[in-house]
This record gives C-alpha cells, structure tokens and sequence, in this order.
C-alpha cells in the first residue's frame, strides 16, 4: 500500500525476549521518573528529596505500605482484566466494574457463613479463603459475561458495554453496602 511516496506493509511482530522486555520496563520507569523530575524543579522542590519523600512513605511507613499493597494488588487484577480479553482481540474497559462485583461476591461467601456476626461459629479461614477468591472470580466474570454475551449475540461494542457496566456495578455495590441493601450495617455489634 501506497502513502504518498511511503511504502507501507504489514510486518509480523518481533518477540522480545524476556530480558528485553524487563530493560523496556526500566527504561520506561527511568524516563518517568526523568521526566517528572522537571515538575518537581518547576515547583521549586529538588527531585532527589521528593523521590525520597515518595519511596520513603511508600515502602517504609507502617501506613503507607498496607496502602501501597492495596492499589498494587488493585491495579494488577485490573491489569489482568484488561490483558485477557485483550490478547483475544476484545477491549475490556470494565475492570473496576469487575473488581468491586468481585469484591462483593467474595463478602457475600463470608456473609453467607456468618462471619460477620461476632463469636459465630463458621468454617476455618482453609475453607473460606479458597471459596470467597472462587465467589470473587465467579462475581467477576459475571460481569465480564454479560458484556461477551451481548458483543456474541448483538456485536455490540464491549467498551461501551463493559464503560455501563462499571456505573451500574458501582452503583449496586454501593447500594447494597451503604445505601439499606442487605450488607448494610450487617458488620455491627448490636
């Protein structure tokens, strides 16, 4: 194909090999963190101590640590949400819908076997830890299938779907923890 006086052709994808694809990665995270050191000198701070500011809290705080492995864990299943349908041609925009219906699913198992509820009796955490990742993953894809459901039957656009689908997930979540669905205040001593 013809562009102007550019020859264009399709050429097949080069593998990078596992090595090349960590350097990548470096080089990436170097060149972020070269750039963004322009906004700390713009602000008037020097680069070197706000990075040590940064890494110091995130990693070495007793509170920002738990917060670090919070959104570390947040963003990678988001990461792995998106990367699946991805590789199968298919862009998933749903992620958080995803999480928090997940995250939701994983409460109701715990929910569903009193743990809730103060001195209750209830299986050993074994059992329950493997069940609450299964009714999270189950929730999940739920959510996931409702948006493959209707690009298979319908063709209709999954990022569209799959962009609904986080608002409407949210905003069920949000009802049955905090707005009288049956997870509301169930935590409670009464």
């Amino acid at each position: 194909m013809r562009v102007g006086s550019y020859r264009l052709e399709l050429v097949k994808r080069t593998v990078l090999k596992p090595w090349q694809a960590l350097l990548n990665a470096v080089l990436a995270i170097l060149a972020a963190l070269f750039l963004f050191g322009f906004i700390f000198i713009l602000a008037g701070n020097s680069p070197v101590d706000a990075y040590r500011q940064i890494f110091d809290y995130a990693f070495f705080n007793e509170f920002g640590l738990p917060l670090t492995l919070n959104r570390f864990v947040f963003l990678l299943l988001c990461t792995y949400a998106f990367i699946i349908p991805f590789r199968a041609g298919l862009w998933n925009i749903g992620m958080t819908g995803q999480l928090y219906t997940g995250a939701l699913t994983a409460y109701a198992v715990f929910y569903a076997f009193g743990v809730n509820q103060l001195n209750a009796a209830h299986p050993p955490a074994i059992l329950l830890l493997p069940l609450a990742l299964l009714g999270a993953a189950v929730g999940g894809a739920l959510i996931g299938a409702i948006a493959g459901y209707l690009k298979g039957k319908y063709n209709t656009n999954e990022i569209v779907v799959t962009m609904m689908l986080n608002f409407m997930a949210y905003w069920f979540v949000s009802f049955m923890i905090k707005d009288g669905g049956i997870f509301y205040e169930c935590g409670r001593a009464r």
